[in-house]
């Protein structure tokens, strides 16, 4: 759910002029433990700018750490909050807030004149069928 007076995307400034993303930082402390993946949240809300969607991918600085962040992409429409999904080479670990760790890179994105879903802040895959069991 969204805070009063939730930062956003446009919140956000490129690291450099040449920048191709925006930093996404963690919101908080993030201690792993075990090998598996981890959602770490990074209280920047959706949505995003018209006909746009986001790509989440790693910081080269968080690669040669050993920490793997894991593409996903971010509808237009997504109104919560932007998680990271990422894991570590190294358990344990601890990554501090603040800690910029993934990037956000904003593409043209067109879809279909008959799609008229509208859809909220759920994540991570709210809009499909519930799936049971592993792949």
């Amino acid at each position: 759910m969204r805070p009063g007076h939730a930062r956003t995307i446009y919140d956000l400034q490129p690291a450099t002029t040449g920048s191709a993303g925006l930093d996404l930082a963690t919101a908080g402390d993030l201690s792993m433990k075990e090998q598996r993946i981890y959602i770490v949240g990074t209280a920047i809300f959706g949505p995003l700018p018209d006909g746009m969607l986001g790509l989440i991918i790693g910081r080269s600085s968080a690669t040669t750490q050993g920490i793997i962040v894991y593409p996903g992409v971010i509808d237009s429409d997504y109104q919560g909050e932007i998680k990271i999904m990422l894991a570590s080479m190294q358990i344990p670990c601890t990554i501090p807030a603040n800690t910029k760790i993934a990037q956000l890179i904003l593409l043209p994105c067109s879809v279909p004149q008959n799609m008229q879903n509208n859809r909220g802040d759920g994540s991570f895959g709210s809009t499909r069928i519930p799936f049971s069991g592993k792949w």
